[in-house]
């Protein structure tokens, strides 16, 4: 009899944390769709104050930024199925994570905004020759 008693304790315990695992997940999720909403926004609001041709701008998103931010998605998402981090460690990390996404944001907004200047110079050089 207290062999059953103890199957249904952990049975109990191992929803209760799938449960807070969902929970989170969906906290991290949150917190991830909200950081690219964000950021697409900025984006477009960029691309439109330093005139930059939409298709070229669309390829740098994608190429570039979106292709760098679900690469760190599948970072986090891994980290969340990880069994060896607790449930604090794996909402830390993956807050920590997107916040370094907002941070390298910026930088990426530097590099569109040089790459950007350089094309436009590239082009006028040619205009002149």
């Amino acid at each position: 009899m207290d062999a059953q008693l103890n199957d249904e304790t952990v049975q109990v315990d191992d929803e209760d944390n799938e449960d807070q695992l969902n929970e989170m997940a969906g906290r991290i999720n949150e917190e991830w769709t909200a950081a690219y909403r964000n950021m697409l926004k900025k984006y477009v609001e960029f691309r439109e104050e330093n005139n930059m041709n939409e298709t070229w701008s669309r390829e740098i998103w994608y190429k570039i930024w979106h292709k760098y931010l679900f690469t760190m998605w599948d970072k986090i998402e891994t980290l969340i199925m990880d069994d060896t981090f607790t449930l604090d460690m794996k909402e830390h990390y993956s807050s920590v994570h997107i916040n370094q996404l907002k941070n390298d944001f910026k930088l990426f907004l530097e590099i569109a905004k040089s790459e950007w200047g350089r094309r436009n110079e590239s082009e006028f050089v040619n205009e002149l020759s």
